[in-house]
């Protein structure tokens, strides 16, 4: 039987545009890269996603419900997602902190998560506070369902808890043009007791 992230592979491949490189799942292990230009138009918001980054995650794992944005900006949220910032000047379905979510234990599919990649980028977010990232990582785990997914968009692969139930399950590179800053999506599953025994 296919692991759950193979047959998301196997779907991406199959349905995203002709011009996109194959995503590869090999050795239990998602990895590829992903051109994803920035918007010859005027940057709206700092820290906007590239152009088709949202649409190529949504390909991955748009099917799964909850579907929350953390650290959402101005992410324009499809039927059944859910945006979550802490700025209350932001049009989002809730305002709070990023390691106090709005959700119960366990019930949560997928988190789509663009933290602020420095204390610099966070005043830029108008961020009360850099978020520490080990806290928000525990609060993604604590709100996750066995089987759902942390997406986590940052310039470098960050470690997590150990205490946590989280596997690093693979990566995509994300580039956006030359002199631009490299950026990784970091993908982690929450697995059961079992699982992460065998």
């Amino acid at each position: 039987m296919k692991d759950d992230l193979e047959v998301r592979c196997d779907y991406y491949n199959l349905e995203k545009k002709k011009n996109w490189p194959k995503i590869i799942f090999d050795k239990d292990w998602l990895m590829g890269v992903w051109y994803c230009p920035r918007s010859f138009q005027k940057q709206t918001f700092y820290g906007q996603y590239p152009l088709t980054y949202l649409t190529r995650v949504r390909l991955l794992f748009g099917n799964l419900r909850p579907f929350v944005h953390l650290f959402a900006g101005i992410v324009k949220p499809e039927a059944g997602e859910i945006t979550i910032d802490n700025d209350t000047n932001l049009s989002v379905d809730y305002h709070c902190e990023a390691t106090s979510l709005p959700f119960n234990d366990n019930t949560v599919k997928v988190i789509v998560a663009d933290p602020p990649y420095s204390p610099t980028d966070a005043e830029h977010y108008f961020c009360k506070k850099y978020p520490k990232m080990k806290d928000v990582f525990l609060e993604c785990d604590r709100v996750l369902d066995y089987g759902g997914y942390l997406c986590f968009l940052h310039t470098h692969l960050l470690s997590i808890p150990l205490r946590t139930s989280l596997k690093l399950r693979g990566t995509i590179g994300i580039l956006t043009g030359t002199n631009a800053r490299f950026r990784l999506l970091s993908i982690y599953r929450k697995e059961h007791k079992a699982e992460e025994e065998k």
